[in-house]
């Protein structure tokens, strides 16, 4: 073959290569294009050359992504942390609603449904306020230490007293101050003397319901003579069978007590009103204070519409 002939191939074979080689450069992946894997973009390091190195789930590894099993996606550890994200805990806590069978205020009525005057305000405070509780009757001792103990507790008929002010948060008064008397109750022609409540210290006993205002009034008073029950049921049913001299019950549940006691009303006289309350609601002392507020603002609204005058209505009391 001639020179000229071999310089003209050697050219022309030193052109293609070079070509070839300007192909080869412009096929290589470039970081920044979008990954239509997982949704990640790694545009932040456009001009970087990778290479074909994805895992089995996707993830550019030259690039700094891996894996994250909680998470089901590629990520970078030091962008994101590999941890299952939880939902933040409610902190709504639902309400625990306790009362005790004390006619006319709360009671279990024929079709066995709690109901009475202070059980229709607390539902009717129920509806305004958005809470969904089911109220629940039981002995005012149990339903009272369950209420101390909370959490999240409420309580009613309450009497709020000295001993129990700290130990609540109150809403009230369900009614007017004084209208829950202190009355204790005689048997028919016992004829006991009684002109001041010290007399009453001089009997052979009292009953009063256990854990009751009226309990803890005696208490504070300095009685010692006191035989407690579960109910003023029990108390009316162990006066009338002469087990204690006097029971302290109170002249507003008289009638209903003794009615669901199976008893006759001319059984029983009054001896002497020792004192005046008022009936409120008793939330443990964990309850929100907003929680509070709300239901104080709905029963001062409830006063101030008329729907507490027609509740108080449907229950008359002695």
């Amino acid at each position: 073959m001639q020179p000229s002939k071999m310089l003209i191939f050697a050219l022309a074979g030193l052109l293609m290569f070079s070509f070839m080689l300007a192909g080869c450069a412009g096929q290589a992946p470039v970081v920044g294009e979008k990954n239509a894997v997982d949704g990640i973009n790694a545009t932040e390091n456009r001009g970087q050359l990778v290479g074909g190195d994805r895992d089995a789930h996707g993830c550019i590894g030259s690039a700094g992504y891996t894996w994250c099993e909680p998470l089901n996606k590629c990520l970078r550890v030091w962008e994101e942390n590999c941890t299952a994200k939880t939902a933040a805990p409610s902190q709504a806590s639902p309400l625990r609603v306790l009362t005790e069978d004390f006619p006319p205020y709360n009671f279990r009525d024929s079709n066995g449904v709690v109901s009475g005057r202070s059980t229709e305000m607390v539902r009717e405070i129920m509806r305004r306020t958005g809470t969904n509780a089911t109220i629940e009757l039981m002995s005012w001792s149990a339903a009272y230490n369950l209420a101390l103990a909370g959490p999240g507790t409420l309580l009613y008929s309450a009497g709020r007293t000295p001993e129990r002010e700290k130990q609540f948060k109150w809403v009230g008064p369900l009614g007017a101050i004084g209208e829950w008397e202190y009355t204790f109750y005689e048997r028919t022609g016992a004829n006991h003397i009684m002109t001041n409540l010290s007399d009453a210290m001089n009997v052979r006993a009292i009953c009063v319901v256990k854990d009751d205002a009226r309990e803890q009034f005696l208490l504070r008073n300095g009685f010692a003579n006191l035989q407690t029950a579960d109910t003023d049921m029990q108390c009316a049913s162990q006066l009338a069978a002469d087990e204690v001299d006097l029971w302290l019950g109170s002249s507003t549940s008289f009638d209903g007590i003794i009615g669901e006691a199976g008893l006759n009303a001319s059984m029983f006289e009054k001896a002497y009103a020792a004192s005046m309350g008022g009936l409120h609601l008793a939330f443990s002392y964990d309850t929100p204070n907003e929680t509070v507020d709300a239901w104080q603002k709905a029963l001062d609204d409830i006063k101030a519409d008329g729907t507490y005058d027609a509740i108080v209505a449907k229950y008359p009391s002695q």
